[in-house]
């Protein structure tokens, strides 16, 4: 038995927090710096947020980047949206065009905004179960 706590958790436990208990790795802060160009907008983000939470910036940045990283792990790489898109100038006006001139939408496109709501429901595939065996 490992350290000397008296209190055990039953090894069928799957509470959520057992579970979160369980992957939890201390990360001590370092004397490593990084330096980066943020714009002013993801500034003033940070600055409002580390002092709404009474946080540090460096701490803020470090809870994001394992945050990140673990994400980027875990996650499969198809449904991880970067925060911006680059595109070229030409895809960009053809974009703005689009937006300032919608094409017409089509029959099934229609029928699904005007549904009411839960009604899209037959639009979507059907979940597969996954069984375990």
């Amino acid at each position: 038995m490992r350290g000397s706590s008296s209190r055990r958790r039953p090894e069928h436990d799957n509470s959520l927090a057992f579970r979160w208990a369980r992957f939890y790795i201390f990360v001590e802060m370092a004397d490593t710096q990084i330096s980066a160009y943020i714009s002013d907008a993801t500034r003033e983000e940070v600055e409002r947020y580390v002092e709404a939470h009474g946080l540090k910036k460096g701490s803020l940045v470090e809870e994001a980047l394992l945050h990140h990283l673990q994400a980027l792990r875990e996650l499969p790489q198809d449904i991880v949206i970067p925060p911006r898109i680059r595109v070229s100038r030409r895809s960009f006006e053809r974009v703005a065009e689009l937006v300032q001139s919608p094409r017409k939408p089509t029959k099934a496109i229609a029928e699904l905004m005007s549904a009411p709501a839960g009604a899209g429901e037959r639009f979507r595939k059907p979940r597969r179960s996954r069984s375990r065996a």
